[in-house]
């Protein structure tokens, strides 16, 4: 939790007065903005996709986002490969 909540910008004074809720909270946060900024950029990586392919061909903002769900739910471990051959491959 300690270096977890360095990357997000928490002091280590202020983590160490901080309850585990507080740490948590702002963990989770970060992940959030993370989410956040990954589905603007999914949605300009779409758009720049879709004006350039080929007729018939489209593309959705789930296939350039690593934070996308599967149909079970799950994140896929292997979404940044994926993503890269998608954009490799177009």
């Amino acid at each position: 939790m300690y270096h977890e909540s360095l990357k997000r910008g928490v002091s280590p004074d202020s983590f160490w007065t901080m309850t585990p809720a507080e740490v948590s909270s702002v963990i989770a946060s970060g992940f959030y903005s993370d989410e956040l900024m990954w589905n603007h950029t999914a949605s300009l990586m779409t758009l720049t996709a879709n004006i350039n392919a080929p007729k018939g061909k489209t593309y959705k903002a789930e296939q350039f986002n690593p934070y996308s769900k599967k149909e079970d739910g799950e994140v896929s471990k292997n979404k940044a490969q994926e993503l890269y051959n998608n954009l490799k491959d177009f």
